[in-house]
């Protein structure tokens, strides 16, 4: 039940449709692959390290659903075009790098992107290296790199993520009866 390395590196996979039972989505499953849209199954519970890493031509909105507890680090690195982010109230935890659409050292910057956190507090980090103190969003100190962002939370939920390292780096955090 966990899909991993699979198609790395195939520039030539657009679409894909994922079987209805999958659990995981595994290491570097669709690192730097030309997946242009993604529907993830309602079954999925983790997306691991390096999942959709430099998903370039990944576009619009991504729904990671309900039920999804635990994101690895850098497993949207790098996949700039992504334009909203929904996030579920299930998300417990994420590790360093794992939103960072962005990746300044290449110029990929993921300007005027979108998060929809659907939690009233922010999911803990959980670094996979202990040394480390990067966030989620991992470059919030680049200059560039959430130039545009804008972050939504649930009605009453604002001042946790204004008061929280990383999240506060967000220059709009905007509640929305549209979460719960």
């Amino acid at each position: 039940n966990c899909l991993r390395n699979f198609f790395v590196e195939s520039d030539r996979l657009k679409y894909v449709t994922l079987p209805k039972n999958l659990k995981v989505i595994g290491g570097g499953a669709f690192a730097k692959t030309g997946l242009r849209q993604i529907k993830i199954p309602s079954t999925v519970n983790k997306i691991e390290i390096y999942a959709f890493e430099y998903c370039k031509d990944l576009k619009g909105e991504v729904r990671i659903p309900e039920g999804v507890t635990f994101i690895e680090c850098l497993a949207f690195y790098g996949a700039n075009k992504i334009e909203s982010l929904y996030l579920p109230s299930t998300l417990d935890s994420l590790q360093e790098y794992s939103l960072s659409l962005s990746a300044p050292y290449y110029d990929l910057y993921a300007v005027g992107s979108k998060i929809y956190m659907n939690r009233m507090v922010p999911p803990v980090l959980k670094y996979k290296n202990e040394d480390d103190t990067a966030g989620p969003l991992a470059y919030a100190s680049a200059e560039k790199s959430l130039v545009g962002w804008k972050l939504y939370v649930p009605v009453g939920a604002k001042k946790n993520f204004e008061n929280a390292e990383f999240w506060k780096d967000i220059p709009e955090i905007i509640e929305t009866p549209e979460l719960t």
